[in-house]
């Protein structure tokens, strides 16, 4: 099974390698997870994983977000545990990074169908087609906002 030369050792292959848990009797220093400075360090017992550490801090940020349109929006997000600083996690509990991931994932689509579409890359290609696709684009595009806003008016 094993080759062995002169002066080899064997050294047996491990079944489960893995990382061991921190033993109860050591001490985790938490730095804070709030965007102030706390006055004086708190000095708490008794948390043994870091779920309990969210739990006892409930850490929260305030963030101001800037859209395209320079329009501002804050938001307070919250964290319960490590998996909220994810990017996923944070665009579902956040309405405006929601938007830009809904506004990202149609982005994408179109970049697909413009990479794809031969009839399309050809009408781009030929100088007057694009135009008169920019000219129906931008019709479309004020026939829409029309129509949002008499549905807004109609509500």
């Amino acid at each position: 099974m094993f080759e062995f030369e002169i002066g080899g050792n064997e050294i047996p292959p491990e079944a489960s390698e893995g990382i061991s848990l921190i033993p109860n009797n050591r001490s985790l220093l938490a730095l804070g997870l709030t965007a102030e400075p706390a006055d004086t360090p708190e000095l708490v017992y008794g948390l043994k994983t870091v779920d309990d550490v969210f739990k006892r801090f409930q850490p929260s940020v305030e963030v101001k977000f800037t859209a395209a349109d320079e329009s501002t929006t804050t938001e307070v997000l919250k964290f319960a545990n490590l998996g909220d600083f994810q990017a996923v996690t944070l665009a579902k509990n956040s309405d405006f990074l929601g938007r830009m991931s809904v506004n990202r994932e149609e982005y994408k689509k179109i970049e697909v169908q413009l990479k794809t579409d031969k009839t399309l890359q050809k009408v781009l290609g030929d100088t007057k087609a694009k135009a008169e696709m920019l000219v129906l684009l931008r019709a479309l595009h004020a026939e829409l906002q029309l129509t949002i806003t008499q549905d807004q008016v109609a509500e």
